[in-house]
């Protein structure tokens, strides 16, 4: 008898904090504690290493920070120095004649207040200074000389920013 009456008082006052809980919110307490970023947020980000299409290779992954923070209803989601990444879509270094050299990143995901990695999007290609009118007038004067001449390699400057956008919806514990 006395096990039966102690089942019944936990059950009792599971019915309790059940019913208490739902009337007077209790059981809001985790929704509100998270904030939905949906897709299209916009998140600034900077370049931390100077990237240069002479040592770059296709496929290296880049690491970015988080310039600003990035807020939804004026709770902080992702923090302003959160890492973010992206990588090398394109490397093409200067070459003969004037040709410049070329690199392009696009970036992939950003580091939230959570943990959670969020897919985000946007592309930033970069052209060197190309010296090809100056290699033809050098090669037209000065015979094959102007060939040898070679155009500037792209870089992308640390500290330059990027502009991406969520890519992705994702709830956020705050």
């Amino acid at each position: 008898m006395h096990l039966m009456n102690n089942k019944f008082i936990k059950i009792m006052a599971l019915i309790t904090i059940v019913f208490f809980g739902s009337t007077f919110g209790v059981g809001n307490l985790y929704a509100q504690n998270q904030v939905k970023l949906t897709s299209g947020t916009n998140v600034r980000v900077e370049v931390v290493n100077t990237i240069s299409s002479e040592g770059a290779s296709v496929g290296q992954q880049v690491r970015l920070r988080v310039a600003n923070d990035v807020k939804v209803d004026g709770e902080v989601v992702i923090k302003a120095g959160a890492p973010a990444w992206g990588k090398v879509v394109n490397a093409e270094g200067n070459g003969m004649l004037g040709k410049p050299g070329k690199i392009g990143i696009t970036l992939t995901n950003v580091k939230t207040v959570d943990g959670q990695k969020v897919p985000i999007s946007a592309k930033k290609v970069v052209k060197g200074e190309s010296k090809q009118t100056i290699a033809i007038v050098v090669t037209l004067v000065l015979c094959l000389l102007g060939i040898f001449i070679k155009g500037k390699d792209a870089t992308l400057q640390s500290g330059s920013y990027i502009d991406a956008q969520t890519a992705g919806e994702a709830n956020i514990a705050i």
